[in-house]
C-alpha cells in the first residue's frame, strides 16, 4: 500500500438549472500537491437534476475535510457534498 486513499465525492447542485459541467470544472480547479482528480460521472437523481460523482486519489498530506470544505465554498453552485468511498491504495 502507498498510503494514498481513493475518495468519491458526490456533489449535488443547487437545482436543475445549475450547469453540472460548470460544477465539475470548479471542483477540478481545486489543486493541491497530493490531490489527483480521476474519473467523473453525472448521474440523474430526480427529473432533470443531476449530481456529480468524482474520484480523487489523495495522499496522506491532504485532508479530505479540507477538500470537502473547498467544494462547499462554491456555494453559488453546490448544495450538498458527500464523500462515501474511502479505501487505501
Amino acid at each position: 500500500m502507498t498510503g494514498k486513499i481513493s475518495v468519491v465525492f458526490r456533489v449535488s447542485p443547487w437545482d436543475e438549472e445549475t450547469d453540472i459541467k460548470k460544477v465539475e470544472e470548479r471542483v477540478r480547479s481545486i489543486s493541491k500537491e497530493g490531490l489527483h482528480w480521476g474519473d467523473s460521472k453525472n448521474e440523474s437523481v430526480f427529473g432533470d437534476i443531476k449530481v456529480l460523482k468524482i474520484l480523487a486519489v489523495i495522499e496522506p498530506s491532504v485532508s479530505v475535510d479540507e477538500i470537502e470544505q473547498e467544494i462547499s465554498d462554491f456555494d453559488d453552485l453546490v448544495q450538498v457534498i458527500i464523500f462515501f468511498y474511502l479505501f487505501p491504495i
